[in-house]
């Protein structure tokens, strides 16, 4: 269940990714530029990762369902990279307009395999 409300909350990133390039770039580079934007944005990615780990109950180790755990800490790893101004930037600098679609439809993809391995954990 953890998985599909990730995948929730990745959805409608990913489907602004693929279909609003232009609008996408707009936002990093408005988030590039604010440091509020950035501290709230650690702050939720904060709280996702810990929702996850509450959640979760499992530990780290190399199975299959404890995959859930690995991906709060990898949130809660990219909390801690958002608070430094210069991740923002090298975002910014890394996210062209041409390349934003292609990790939408990655993101779209990773989307498909949380609900897929959610569902065939339970």
């Amino acid at each position: 269940m953890t998985l599909t409300l990730l995948a929730l909350f990745l959805l409608p990133l990913s489907l602004k990714m693929v279909l609003d390039p232009e609008g996408m770039r707009d936002i990093i580079e408005d988030w590039a530029d604010s440091r509020g934007l950035q501290f709230i944005g650690t702050v939720v990615l904060f709280g996702l990762s810990m929702l996850i780990l509450l959640t979760s109950g499992s530990g780290l180790e190399f199975k299959w369902e404890s995959l859930i755990t690995w991906i709060g800490v990898l949130i809660a790893v990219k909390g801690i990279a958002c608070m430094f101004p210069q991740v923002a930037k090298l975002r910014e600098r890394l996210l062209t307009e041409s390349r934003i679609p292609i990790f939408g439809f990655i993101g779209l993809l990773m989307v498909l395999a949380f609900v897929y391995i959610d569902v065939q954990l339970i």
